[in-house]
């Protein structure tokens, strides 16, 4: 009803015993009546892990909390993201420490988040663990889904960004550097994604002139 009346009570969804582990930075998305949420979460001890749960009737009941980072060894993973493509379909993506230095992980469910395939890797243009990609930032229309995230393959960071042409199933081989002033020469940084009619823009704040930065805008080429 648009927020003019709410449930009952809250609903604790992590799982475990409360209180004996933290979890944290949580993300929501919502459609056709399915909730998903991923948080980070360092229950199991050695490392910051992803989790996820969902509701499949407008948040009335939850299921059980699962970890979707698929690393086995205890590496950290943050910075969760959710994009929604289509009906039943869900892109979970965050920041992964499982080769080394940071890289970009996504996961793509077609069932509404009861099963997920296999991890991939967008931070394409080097070998995994080699360096930091961060900050990321995701979006999506239809089956049309960018992603965007700051990274210092070069020295300083750029704006590299990948995306998908079927709701996130499969991604581009190759990711692509946004900023165009010379390769990791000034950092860009912050990235945000916004995809609509048939494209991907990316906006971040920009060093290359000094300092204080600028902000700069590119529509990714698809």
């Amino acid at each position: 009803d648009s927020g003019a009346s709410w449930s009952a009570s809250d609903t604790r969804i992590d799982g475990g015993t409360a209180g004996s582990a933290s979890s944290f930075d949580p993300v929501i998305a919502t459609e056709n009546g399915n909730v998903y949420v991923a948080w980070i979460d360092d229950r199991n001890g050695a490392s910051f892990d992803i989790f996820f749960n969902r509701s499949t009737n407008s948040g009335a009941s939850w299921g059980a909390a699962s970890r979707i980072d698929d690393d086995p060894l205890p590496h950290d993973s943050t910075g969760p993201r959710i994009a929604i493509t289509g009906a039943s379909q869900l892109v979970v993506a965050w920041v992964d420490f499982r080769s080394g230095f940071a890289d970009i992980i996504a996961r793509f469910s077609d069932t509404a988040g009861d099963s997920f395939e296999g991890a991939q890797r967008l931070d394409t243009g080097t070998a995994a663990g080699t360096s930091t990609s961060f900050d990321l930032a995701i979006a999506a229309d239809g089956d049309l889904i960018g992603a965007a995230w700051a990274d210092d393959r070069s020295g300083f960071l750029d704006i590299h960004a990948n995306y998908s042409l079927d709701g996130g199933r499969t991604w581009q081989p190759s990711d692509e550097r946004m900023d165009s002033s010379a390769a990791g020469t000034s950092d860009s940084e912050r990235p945000h994604v916004y995809v609509g009619g048939g494209a991907v823009h990316v906006g971040w704040i920009d060093h290359r002139s000094g300092a204080p930065g600028d902000v700069y805008t590119r529509r990714l080429a698809l």
